[in-house]
C-alpha cells in the first residue's frame, strides 16, 4: 500500500520533471482541464495542475493492481510470471514482471489508468493473455487538488483470475459437420476449411473490479485447447476443452457453390432446366430458401411453320350510294350536322345568295357515276320591283284594288299548279280609264316598303315554304285577270331537302342556278361517307403465309360534325357479307405463300362508312411452339413417363395448343436437362382441326405410347416430397452449444448440420 507520506513525496518529484508522456489511453483530456481551470482559477495554475496529473499518472501514481491466479479448482498458483505494461514513461512501455506468491497473488504499485497488457505463464500452465482496462481519471477518486497541486488518491483494483494447467483434467467435444452444397444427390457434402472454436474466456475470469478480457495464445499447447478443424474429407473433428468450465461453441457462417437444378433463376426463364452452381450462405446467421422441384423428363414439340409478313389490302374503292335524304337549316353558314345521322353526310352552305324571287334549280352531280338524286331550296324574300304582265280588262276607273301573291309550286315530278299564296297583299290604284299603270304600281310599291308592308320588309324576309316559279301578284275583280310579275327582290336560300337520294353516289356536289338570283347560293360537302370495296394486295409480302396473320383490321374516320377526324377502329365485324365477318376469318393461303380470299368469287366491301380511304392496320401471327410439360407425379418409380400435363410448370412457364401449324405435328420426350438420366419415352398426338384458313390446330389430346426407363422424378434427388416440393433442411447444431460445462473425460456429441442454405439469388 502505498502511504501519504510517498505520495507527497511523489507529487514534489513530479513537479521537478514536467509533463511527461502518458501511454495511449492514458491523455489528459480538454474536459479535464476546462475542469481544473475552474478549480483553480488562473490559467497558470490550471495549466500546472494538468501537467502534474498527466506527470502523476504516467508514472503510474494514481492506481495499484492486486492480481490473484487460480487453477481451475480455485487453488492458488505459486511461481507463475505475471506481466504488466505498466506506464510509458518516455514512449517505451515500461513491462512489469512479477511472480505469484504461495497465496498466487502479484501486486502491482504503480499502474498507469487506462488500457494495459497482462499475460500470465509458467510451468504446467497454458499461456494466458488478458486486456485491463483502468477506465478513466476522475478527481475524488484516483486524486484531490490541494493548493493548486494534484494530490493522488489511493486507489487499489483487483482481479481473480483462473488459468487452465497442461495437465489439467479435460472433456472432448466432438462431431461430424455436413453441408448440401450438391441438390442434385442424396449424399451430404463435408463443408471445406472450417474450424470450430470454443469460446470459454469469460469463465475463467472468476472476479474483477476492472474491465477484463481473455483469451489463450494455445498455437504452443499440446492441448489445442478450444479449437477444431473440419476434417475435410470426413467431415469430422474433435477438441479439447477444460473440464468444469462453461463454454459456447462457435460455428463459424460459410459460403460455398451449391450444385442444384433450377427452371429459372433470378427472374429469368430458362429455355429448359439446368444444373447450376448457385453461391450459397450457410450457418447459424441464415435460414434455408426455396428448393424447387425440377421434373427429370420434358416434351419437345416440332417448331411451327415460319410466320407469313407483309400482307395489306389494297385496290380501295368508294362503293356508290344513295344520297340519303337530308333536311338542311341554311340560316347559318357553319357546319351542320345531317337531319338524319345515318346519312354520313357532313354539309356546309357558305353562300345563301342573293336577289331571288323564284327557288333556284338544284343540280347534283357526282365524280362518279351517280344519277337520280332530287333536292330542292326553298327562298325568303322582301319584294322589291314589279312589272305589269297584264292589266287586265274591266276594272273600274279611280278605284283602289287589292292583289294577291300568287306562285306556281314545281314538284319532282314538274307539275306546276296555281296557287294562291296569300291575300291582300298590296292595293294599287286605277287611271280615270279603270287601267293599271305603271306609275300606279310603282307608287304602291313604294309605299308598300316605306310602311315594311308584310312580303315588303327587308328586315323581316317573308318564307315560301315550297319550290316555286313564276313569283306574281294577282287581282281577278273584273273581265279578265290584271297580272303583275315580281321582277326583282332581295331574296336567298334558307332551306334545302334532298326528296330523292339517287344511286351510286361517290362523291356528291350541288349547285344552284335561276331564280333570279343576282348571287348564286353555294354549297360544300364537307364529308361523304360510303362504303369501300377492297382487294388482297401481296406485292409487299416478304415471308410466305401457310395461314392467315392474327389479326387484320381497318382503322377510319367517324364522320362527325365538329369533330371530323377522330380516329375509330374496327376490328371485329368490319366486312358486309351477309355475317358480317372479320377479315381475318376471309383469307387463307395459296401454294406460293401469298393471301387469298377463301371465296375466290367473293367480293367484299366494309360494313362502314368513311370519307376517305381506310388505313389497313396487320397484326402479324407469332408462330408460338406447342408447350406441354412432364410433372414430377406423371413419372412413375420405374423411372416411366405416365402423361403429360395440361397444365403449366414452374411458376414462370405457360402451357398451350401452339399456333402457326400448317399441319399435325409430333413431340419429343427427353431429360429435363442436359446430362440427366431417362431414355425410350415415346408421346402421340392425337386429333386436332384443320382449319379453312389453312391452320391446323390441336386439341390437347395425346397417347404414351411407351413410357421408357431411367427418368428422374426430380433432378432435385435431395427433394424427397415431389408433389409439394420444398424438403429445404435449415441449419441445425445437434447438441447443446452454449453455457456448455463438461465433466473430466467426458465427450460432448455436436453433429452440425449446416443444411441447404439461402442462395444468393431466388431459383425456381
Amino acid at each position: 500500500m502505498k502511504t501519504l507520506k510517498n505520495l507527497l513525496v511523489a507529487v514534489i518529484t513530479v513537479v521537478s520533471i514536467g509533463f511527461l508522456a502518458t501511454s495511449c489511453n492514458d491523455k489528459f483530456s480538454e474536459k479535464d482541464l476546462l475542469e481544473l481551470q475552474l478549480q483553480l482559477g488562473t490559467k497558470e495554475d490550471s495549466l500546472n495542475a494538468a501537467r502534474q496529473l498527466a506527470a502523476l499518472n504516467a508514472a503510474g501514481e494514481m492506481v495499484s493492481y492486486q492480481v490473484k491466479v487460480v487453477d481451475t479448482d480455485g487453488t492458488p498458483v505459486p511461481d507463475l510470471e505475471v506481466s504488466l505494461g505498466a506506464a510509458a514513461t518516455d514512449g517505451t512501455l515500461d513491462k512489469q514482471t512479477l511472480t505469484t506468491d504461495a497465496e498466487g497473488q502479484v501486486y502491482f504499485s504503480r499502474v498507469a489508468v487506462g488500457g494495459n497488457n497482462l499475460t500470465i505463464t509458467g510451468s504446467g500452465i497454458l499461456d494466458a493473455n488478458l486486456t485491463v482496462n483502468f477506465g478513466d481519471l476522475q478527481q475524488g477518486v484516483h486524486y484531490e487538488i490541494i493548493n493548486g497541486n494534484v494530490v493522488p488518491k489511493p486507489v487499489v483494483e483487483n482481479s481473480v483470475i483462473t488459468v487452465i494447467g497442461t495437465g489439467a483434467a479435460t472433456a472432448t467435444v466432438q462431431g461430424v459437420a455436413t453441408i448440401e452444397t450438391d441438390l442434385t444427390n442424396s449424399t451430404p457434402e463435408v463443408p471445406q476449411n472450417v474450424t470450430i472454436v470454443a469460446d470459454f474466456d469469460d469463465n475463467l475470469v472468476k472476479s474483477s473490479s476492472v474491465s477484463l478480457s481473455y483469451f489463450f495464445a494455445t498455437n504452443s499447447s499440446a492441448l489445442s485447447l478450444g479449437s477444431a478443424v473440419v476434417d475435410n474429407t470426413t467431415g469430422a473433428y474433435s477438441m479439447t476443452v477444460p473440464a468444469g468450465v462453461r463454454f459456447d461453441i462457435t460455428i463459424p457462417n460459410i459460403q460455398a457453390n451449391q450444385r442444384i437444378a433450377v427452371n429459372g433463376y433470378d427472374g429469368q426463364d430458362l429455355p429448359r432446366p439446368e444444373y447450376r452452381d448457385i453461391l450459397t450462405n450457410f450457418g447459424p446467421s441464415y435460414g434455408a430458401d426455396n428448393i424447387p422441384t425440377v421434373p427429370g423428363a420434358r416434351v419437345v414439340f416440332d417448331a411451327p411453320s415460319a410466320a407469313g409478313e407483309g400482307f395489306t389490302f389494297g385496290s380501295f374503292a368508294r362503293e356508290g350510294r344513295a344520297i340519303q335524304t337530308f333536311t338542311l337549316n341554311a340560316n347559318s353558314t357553319t357546319i351542320t350536322q345531317p337531319y338524319e345521322p345515318s346519312s354520313d353526310i357532313i354539309t356546309q352552305v357558305t353562300n345563301r345568295g342573293a336577289g331571288y324571287f323564284n327557288s333556284p334549280t338544284v343540280t347534283i352531280t357526282d365524280a362518279g357515276s351517280g344519277t337520280g338524286a332530287y333536292a330542292e331550296a326553298w327562298i325568303e324574300l322582301a319584294i322589291s320591283g314589279l312589272t305589269l304582265n297584264d292589266a287586265g280588262s274591266g276594272y273600274a276607273a279611280n278605284t283602289t284594288y287589292s292583289f294577291n301573291l300568287v306562285y306556281d309550286e314545281i314538284d319532282q315530278n314538274g307539275t306546276n299548279p296555281n296557287q294562291v299564296w296569300d291575300t291582300n297583299v298590296i292595293d294599287i290604284d286605277t287611271d280615270g280609264s279603270g287601267v293599271f299603270q305603271t306609275s300606279a304600281i310603282t307608287t304602291a310599291l313604294t309605299n308598300a316598303m316605306d310602311n315594311a308592308d308584310q312580303y315588303f320588309d327587308v328586315a323581316n324576309l317573308e318564307q315560301i315554304s315550297d319550290n316555286i316559279s313564276n313569283l306574281r301578284l294577282v287581282n281577278s275583280s273584273a273581265t279578265t285577270d290584271a297580272i303583275i310579275d315580281v321582277s326583282a327582290a332581295t331574296g336567298r336560300v334558307y332551306y334545302i331537302r334532298v326528296f330523292d337520294g339517287g344511286n351510286d353516289y361517290t362523291m356528291p356536289s350541288f349547285a344552284f342556278s335561276g331564280g333570279g338570283a343576282t348571287t348564286q347560293a353555294a354549297m360544300d360537302i364537307l364529308e361523304f361517307g360510303t362504303q369501300w370495296t377492297f382487294d388482297v394486295d401481296n406485292t409487299g409480302v416478304t415471308s410466305p403465309y401457310t395461314f392467315p396473320p392474327t389479326n387484320v383490321y381497318f382503322e377510319y374516320n367517324n364522320i362527325t360534325t365538329g369533330s371530323a377526324g377522330v380516329s375509330s377502329s374496327s376490328n371485329g365485324q368490319n366486312v358486309e357479307d351477309g355475317q358480317n365477318s372479320t377479315l381475318v376469318n376471309l383469307l387463307k393461303a395459296d401454294g406460293s405463300g401469298n393471301l387469298q380470299f377463301i371465296d375466290p368469287t367473293a367480293s367484299y366491301r366494309t360494313s362502314f362508312y368513311a370519307s376517305s380511304t381506310p388505313i389497313v392496320r396487320v397484326e402479324e401471327t407469332e408462330a408460338i411452339p406447342a408447350a406441354r410439360f412432364i410433372r414430377p407425379y406423371e413419372i412413375n418409380t420405374e423411372g416411366q413417363v405416365t402423361g403429360m400435363s395440361t397444365g403449366g410448370w414452374a411458376t414462370d412457364f405457360t402451357s398451350s395448343n401452339g399456333s402457326g401449324y400448317s399441319s399435325q405435328f409430333n413431340v419429343t420426350v427427353e431429360p429435363s436437362a442436359t446430362g440427366a438420366p431417362g431414355s425410350g419415352a415415346i408421346i402421340a398426338l392425337t386429333g386436332g382441326t384443320n382449319q379453312a384458313n389453312g391452320e391446323y390446330q390441336w386439341g390437347g389430346s395425346y397417347l404414351v405410347q411407351n413410357g421408357g426407363s431411367g427418368y428422374l422424378i426430380d433432378l432435385n434427388v435431395h427433394n424427397g416430397n415431389v408433389v409439394s416440393g420444398d424438403n429445404r433442411i435449415y441449419y441445425n447444431a445437434g447438441g447443446d452449444v452454449t453455457n456448455v460445462e463438461l465433466k473430466a473425460g467426458t465427450t460432448h456429441v455436436v453433429d452440425i448440420r449446416y443444411g441447404t442454405g439461402d442462395k444468393s439469388v431466388s431459383v425456381y
